[in-house]
């Protein structure tokens, strides 16, 4: 099971990404997201900590793909390093591409994996996808006021 959305973003895809290497300020745009913390690299681990509906969710993540400036994908699961992750994980992964000098094609992907990842992703579509076009949305608000654009 997977969801996913296309937004575009009129920023350089450089903004882009220097809004998602900025984990201080995802909780801004990122719905549901309280904190996160750790170091955005290859096979590093990202402790999340999320909100979802009245529950409070503590996933950590390893990051499984680091591309500068065009991807950034992580696996998770309720069942961190756990010998029951193979039950339920989660991989997010955002994807970029640049139109032209100043526009950028963003893709939020999810997907549900493993035993029950299916069948849990069937149950809460109707409450997931709206998600994923918010969160799109919310970064697209951030990349145009993005404090690190103005540091440069």
């Amino acid at each position: 099971m997977e969801f996913s959305d296309t937004i575009t973003i009129y920023r350089p895809v450089e903004t882009v990404w220097q809004c998602l290497l900025d984990l201080d300020h995802y909780p801004a745009w990122y719905p549901g997201l309280t904190t996160i913390s750790g170091t955005l690299a290859p096979d590093e681990i990202l402790q999340l900590d999320l909100t979802l509906g009245s529950r409070r969710i503590r996933p950590r993540v390893r990051i499984i793909a680091f591309e500068p400036g065009r991807v950034l994908a992580w696996r998770g699961s309720l069942f961190s390093e756990s010998p029951l992750q193979p039950l339920f994980s989660i991989i997010r992964r955002f994807e970029m591409h640049p139109v032209d000098a100043t526009t950028t094609h963003f893709s939020n992907r999810e997907r549900f994996c493993g035993i029950i990842g299916a069948p849990l992703g069937l149950i809460g579509r109707s409450r997931l996808e709206p998600r994923y076009h918010m969160l799109n949305r919310s970064l697209r608000e951030h990349c145009k006021h993005c404090p690190l654009e103005e540091k440069r």
